[in-house]
């Protein structure tokens, strides 16, 4: 990490072949530890090839994320065409519901990046007081 780095957002983080969208919410939990107010993740895993139902968890996984990409290598590109039409219309759907809520995801950003928070934080950033949470 580079010093000052989390002062030029946006952050892709992650892993570089992710299974699960868990090793990603890991990587950029901490991230958020470090001063990063926003990050993000490549749908799918940059590299490998993502079943139907891994993209779907993805983007569910993104949608309240301060940026989203369709990006990755093959053998199996990230764009919705390269999946069955039963996933492109669900995949279709939740950007939708990411434009009706980005009035919140705005003002969520504007209220934690001027207070030097993470948008996806560790439970112990709210709970600071709480032991039981910090040990």
């Amino acid at each position: 990490m580079v010093p000052g780095e989390a002062a030029r957002p946006p952050r892709a983080g992650g892993l570089r072949h992710q299974s699960i969208p868990l090793c990603s919410l890991r990587g950029g939990l901490s991230l958020g530890l470090y001063g990063f107010t926003f990050w993000a993740q490549d749908r799918g895993g940059f590299t490998g090839a993502p079943t139907d139902k891994l993209y779907i968890r993805f983007t569910k996984h993104c949608i309240l994320k301060s940026h989203i990409r369709y990006h990755g290598g093959g053998p199996r590109f990230r764009e919705p065409r390269n999946y069955r039409p039963e996933t492109q219309d669900v995949v279709r759907r939740l950007p939708e519901l990411r434009y009706r809520l980005i009035p919140y995801i705005y003002s969520e950003a504007r209220h934690l990046a001027a207070r030097g928070r993470p948008m996806f934080q560790r439970l112990v950033l709210e709970t600071l007081a709480a032991r039981s949470v910090v040990d």
